[in-house]
């Protein structure tokens, strides 16, 4: 059970990882927002997902509610349930306990921002009481297109939060300059939050030298991310998503705390100082993670 979005889905993927390979014959389902839970599902790490914003899950919050039959059958046919959800008061946990659940182990709603300890290896401390224990592997999500296209270039300008965004302005210059001196296509990445920067960007590009991917389900982003050469994109679940598919990045990052919430990648190019980054860096350090493309 994992709410949050979609970077905090990311890094609890290698817990899925590990439930299957410590239970290999148990179905594995997750439930999670609806755009969130297809995603493990395709990359084979579940069985199936529920919402979590279905309306019958609500009184699973509720002291002594009425519980949906469908629902309560569902969770009480668990032997064990993995729980990342704020449940201080442990409704939830007793509500399930009725349902004739066997086993209920929390693991941390929140990530602590601390030196030197990553996201997901707080996340993956629930598994501890099932003798699970890391080493974490790498997270490689198997929902690759085939080769990547050549001298395509990902680049997401948004996130979840105005503050984690390089100025607009910015990514103008950036991408004017691109057109100009290389031989990139940009698949400009979307989501509801972001398009309005993507119309204003996407204004002054050759049509024949971008396209646009706006609001894909998440199975068929991770693809179209495989495709790209190398991604530009700043602290979000999409570079989450685009490390897990092993796609080389340039990060551009603002204030979040970079031990806990770095993208888990080996090729990876990170400018600090959001504010300060120019776009000769950008470009200086895309052409540093691929020297061929530029």
């Amino acid at each position: 059970m994992r709410g949050g979005a979609l970077g905090d889905f990311v890094l609890t993927l290698p817990v899925l990882m590990a439930l299957r390979e410590r239970f290999p014959t148990a179905r594995l389902e997750v439930l999670a927002p609806p755009a969130l839970g297809p995603l493990a599902v395709a990359a084979g790490l579940a069985d199936g997902s529920r919402s979590l914003d279905a309306r019958p899950m609500a009184s699973f919050f509720a002291e002594g509610a009425e519980l949906d039959d469908d629902w309560a059958r569902w969770f009480g046919e668990s032997s064990i349930v993995v729980s990342f959800l704020r449940d201080p008061r442990r409704v939830l946990e007793r509500n399930l306990a009725r349902c004739g659940l066997v086993r209920f182990i929390p693991g941390p709603w929140r990530v602590q921002s601390q030196p030197g300890l990553h996201a997901s290896l707080q996340i993956f401390e629930a598994l501890r009481p099932l003798g699970i224990a890391g080493p974490l592997s790498p997270l490689r999500l198997p929902l690759g297109g085939g080769e990547p296209r050549r001298h395509w270039l990902a680049v997401h300008p948004g996130s979840g939060s105005a503050a984690k965004n390089w100025p607009l302005e910015q990514w103008q210059s950036l991408l004017a300059e691109l057109m100009r001196t290389t031989r990139w296509h940009v698949h400009l990445i979307c989501g509801e939050a972001d398009r309005e920067r993507t119309r204003v960007l996407r204004a002054s590009l050759p049509a024949a030298r971008h396209t646009v991917a706006d609001s894909l389900p998440l199975p068929e982003l991770a693809r179209e991310l495989s495709l790209c050469e190398a991604l530009i994109g700043h602290d979000s679940g999409v570079t989450h998503l685009a490390a897990a598919m092993s796609v080389p990045l340039v990060v551009l990052w603002g204030a979040t705390h970079f031990d806990t919430w770095r993208p888990l990648s080996s090729r990876m190019q990170v400018l600090r100082g959001l504010h300060r980054i120019t776009p000769q860096q950008v470009i200086g350090a895309l052409r540093r993670l691929c020297p061929h493309a530029c």
